[in-house]
């Protein structure tokens, strides 16, 4: 017998229908979450292509390879207008020309736009304006035509000596930063997304949240900038395709949100079980999750508790930094944008932390009581959790130590 046939609840990226995501263990429905989220959403299907799922579906997403994560996201608007049609008059063109439905998209359908520059020697950048928040990230999927190098400039709308600009090498899939003024803490970063798709962003902090965004071409990693807005000024007719961009308060890109004449918001995913007090270990017990946290992100937890936070056994991250609650308070010396296995054994004792094969932490305390819900959030249908999950188990007994060390081993 495996450790894992000795778990009371099994969850993974697996079976599923509307609003349920399938428990592995047990398999009478009894251990099957919730799933609530009242928006359509993206995901990237395995055959490799962005798809547009239904309301209250869960995400298997394939963006990491051939098995699936859970994706799961706070709610985001995308305050770019007519997303994937830059031909369009939302978008404005400087010295050069887009072409309409010149090569097949990430989506599988044949709706990438190409812009080229006209030759001569200035910029080459279309663009948008929008307001946006404190912090703002710009993404869109880009593919070299003749184009190697290519842009992102944010800038404030009413003067052009604040901006920051992200430049990137769609061979090298490397980036460089530059800013001046009031747009500040650029973090650009570019991956692949299959058939010489990349998508790029720029994230920034800004004191003046109406602004420019520009996609244009560059031609080196450390090119020429214009006398304003961190533009790239020399002559050219290179030509790159592009789709899907997104303009989101926040501090990192998530999944693409598509839009036509008006800004979209996607709802959060929201998962919970409640009325589990029997799957759950109440005087001792483990907490296993395989997930990963993105980078920079609001307050995510996952855990177990009786729906409040006065008891709880929870994981979780904010702003980069990770937490325990339950048995006290307890920071962990982890990272983000890493996967980890990590595991919460508990009795009358104390609480081990394991992760990725190692003990981080033990911490002492009382056993939390009336403990009945396992959820994707604080304990209290708060601070939903924001992750890519790969599994998450229950055991009603505090997992020895070779346990957690081999179950958390990658």
């Amino acid at each position: 017998m495996s450790l894992l046939d000795t778990a009371s609840l099994i969850v993974t990226p697996n079976g599923y229908k509307e609003g349920t995501l399938y428990s592995v263990i047990p398999s009478d429905g009894s251990g099957d979450m919730s799933v609530v989220r009242a928006t359509t959403a993206t995901r990237v299907n395995s055959a490799g292509l962005i798809e547009s799922i239904a309301n209250n579906i869960p995400r298997l997403d394939y963006s990491n390879g051939t098995c699936p994560s859970l994706l799961v996201e706070p709610q985001r608007t995308n305050l770019a207008l007519y997303s994937s049609s830059f031909d369009n008059s939302a978008w404005d063109k400087i010295n050069g020309t887009m072409t309409a439905n010149a090569t097949t998209a990430p989506d599988g359908n044949t709706t990438a736009e190409q812009w080229a520059g006209d030759g001569t020697n200035t910029i080459h950048d279309f663009y948008q304006a929008f307001t946006g928040g404190a912090t703002t990230t710009s993404s869109i999927y880009v593919k070299k035509n003749t184009a190697q190098f290519v842009y992102i400039s944010l800038n404030h709308q009413g003067t052009g000596t604040d901006w920051a600009t992200g430049v990137y090498d769609l061979d090298n899939l490397t980036t460089a930063t530059f800013q001046s003024g009031g747009v500040t803490s650029p973090i650009a970063t570019i991956s692949d997304e299959g058939n010489g798709w990349r998508r790029i962003t720029l994230s920034v902090s800004t004191t003046d949240a109406n602004l420019y965004c520009m996609y244009g071409i560059a031609n080196s990693l450390n090119p020429s900038f214009g006398p304003n807005r961190g533009r790239v000024v020399f002559s050219t007719s290179a030509s790159f395709y592009a789709w899907g961009a997104q303009l989101e308060a926040g501090s990192y890109p998530t999944s693409y949100i598509p839009t036509t004449s008006a800004s979209v918001t996607r709802n959060a995913d929201v998962i919970s079980k409640t009325g589990i007090s029997s799957l759950i270990g109440q005087t001792e017990g483990t907490l296993y999750f395989d997930l990963v946290f993105p980078q920079n992100q609001q307050a995510s937890y996952i855990g177990i508790s009786d729906g409040t936070t006065g008891n709880r056994i929870i994981l979780g991250c904010e702003s980069g930094t990770f937490y325990t609650f339950g048995y006290g308070f307890s920071t962990l010396s982890l990272n983000t944008n890493t996967r980890y296995r990590i595991a919460m054994a508990y009795d009358s004792t104390n609480m081990k932390i394991y992760a990725n094969g190692t003990l981080l932490a033990t911490v002492t305390g009382a056993v939390p009581s009336g403990m009945s819900r396992f959820a994707f959030d604080s304990g209290a249908n708060t601070q939903h959790l924001i992750s890519d999950v790969y599994a998450c188990s229950l055991w009603k007994t505090k997992l020895t130590d070779t346990q957690l060390a081999t179950l958390t081993t990658i």
